[in-house]
Parts: C-alpha cells; structure tokens; sequence
C-alpha cells in the first residue's frame, strides 16, 4: 500500500488529507505510518494510472468505491444482519 516513501504524490493527495482531516469520525484513520490504503500501481490518481480508471489527484475525499471501502471498514452487526459500513440508521 502507498506510504510517503512510495508515492511520489502523497503529498498533494486529497484522499490521504481527507483521511487525515476525517471529516467524520467513523472514518478509519490514517496509521502511523500513514499508509492510505491503496495500491500505488493501481491507485488512479497518478499520471501513469490506466486511463479508464483516471482520477485527479486535487479531488477531495473517497472517488471510487474502493476508496470508501478502505475509509469506512466494515462494522460488525447484531442477529445474524450483514456487516455495514456506516453507523445508525436511517430511520430519524
């Protein structure tokens, strides 16, 4: 996965500083050393990314799908329910 050392834009990623911001606090943080989860050959956001998965490195916040299954990890349900992503429910 893609640290600093191995991701020329770590940088300027705006999905690492919208995990490190974590705009919501379910949102899984970034480790210590600050690995954003994703592979650095397949990430998208690079300029040598496959076109058909092209991403800007400037977009803020999870893009793909990918990117908002590593923001927000699996959350264990009760009575045998699926797992789930977000916390509460939708009934206010």
């Amino acid at each position: 996965m893609a640290t600093s050392e191995q991701c020329p834009e770590y940088s300027r990623c705006r999905f690492v500083e919208w995990r490190r911001d974590r705009p919501d606090l379910h949102i899984a943080p970034l480790p210590e050393d600050g690995d954003c989860g994703k592979s650095v050959v397949l990430c998208g956001r690079l300029e040598e990314s496959p076109p058909d998965i092209k991403l800007s490195v400037e977009d803020y916040g999870p893009q793909t799908d990918e990117e908002l299954r590593i923001s927000f990890p699996e959350i264990p349900n009760t009575n045998g329910r699926p797992p789930r992503r977000l916390v509460g429910s939708g009934s206010r």
